[in-house]
């Protein structure tokens, strides 16, 4: 054997080094990354988009109260109690809201009578990432006022 040959046998050794523990690790952790990152990824936004909707709930219960207050009210229509839930529900940037009145004219209701107020909307008009679970839901908030 000549000397050039063991050189070269011995520069072909050190190329083929065995994968570090330190490379193993890497490559673990990168797998485990894109295992995990997109559950991980959908439990965020899952989180987010029901905050969302139980703000959503409770500013249609506001709006619903804002709604049966004005309706309440001696000279009450059903036209200004609507406008005052959709005034609520806009600025909770509520869309495509309905607004129901029990009695349904509440200028007709006498003094000492309740009015009832439900304001509903849909899930799949007001969802942040449009998740098949929240798209199917109906918000409500419901409100009731003696008449003055």
């Amino acid at each position: 054997m000549t000397s050039q040959s063991v050189n070269s046998n011995l520069y072909a050794r050190r190329t083929c080094k065995p994968i570090s523990k330190r490379a193993n690790r890497r490559a673990a952790a990168i797998v485990e990354l894109t295992v995990c990152l997109p559950v991980i990824i959908l439990i965020v936004m899952g989180t987010f988009e029901s905050s969302n909707m139980l703000f959503k709930r409770q500013a249609l219960v506001q709006a619903a109260y804002e709604s049966a207050k004005v309706a309440a009210h001696r000279n009450g229509t059903n036209a200004t109690a609507e406008i005052a839930a959709k005034n609520v529900a806009s600025g909770r940037r509520i869309a495509n809201i309905e607004v129901v009145f029990d009695p349904p004219d509440v200028s007709a209701v006498t003094r000492g009578q309740v009015v009832r107020v439900s304001v509903t909307a849909t899930g799949r008009d007001n969802t942040l990432f449009n998740i098949p679970p929240f798209n199917g839901i109906g918000l409500s908030g419901q409100a009731a006022m003696i008449k003055e």
